[in-house]
Parts: C-alpha cells; sequence; structure tokens
C-alpha cells in the first residue's frame, strides 16, 4: 500500500497531521475534537463507523464512502 501524506512522516510534522484530522472530523463527520485525550474516544467511534460501513458494502458489492460512514451516526 502506498501512503498518499501531505507531509513528512516526522515528529516535526504531528502537529500539521493533527490538525488536518480536527478539520476533517468536523467536515466529514461533525465531530469536534479538541486536541485532548478524551477526544481520542470520538476518533476511535469515527473510525469504526468508517469500519462498519466499509464492511457493510463489502457485503452488499457496493463502494463505501465517507458520507456512507458518516450516516450511521
Amino acid at each position: 500500500m502506498e501512503l498518499r501524506l501531505r507531509y513528512a512522516p516526522e515528529a516535526a510534522n504531528a502537529g500539521r497531521f493533527a490538525a488536518d484530522i480536527v478539520a476533517s472530523a468536523a467536515q466529514v463527520s461533525g465531530v469536534r475534537l479538541d486536541y485532548s485525550v478524551g477526544s481520542l474516544a470520538l476518533v476511535d467511534e469515527i473510525i469504526e463507523d468508517f469500519r462498519g460501513a466499509a464492511s457493510a458494502a463489502g457485503r452488499s458489492g457496493r463502494r463505501c464512502s465517507r458520507s456512507a460512514a458518516t450516516s450511521a451516526r
């Protein structure tokens, strides 16, 4: 698998990656992350929603989209 990262995968860019995740979570899932350890539970929920949507799509033979993953919320 080839990863297409916006920034080099190094510690100096951790803040950039985090900011991108916060923005994406708000846009895609409507979740507001606050950079706290507690908000990691929300990230886990988003990932589980994506996994559930991908699994359901695989069983039905259709492709999974981000909107399908968030519609289960």
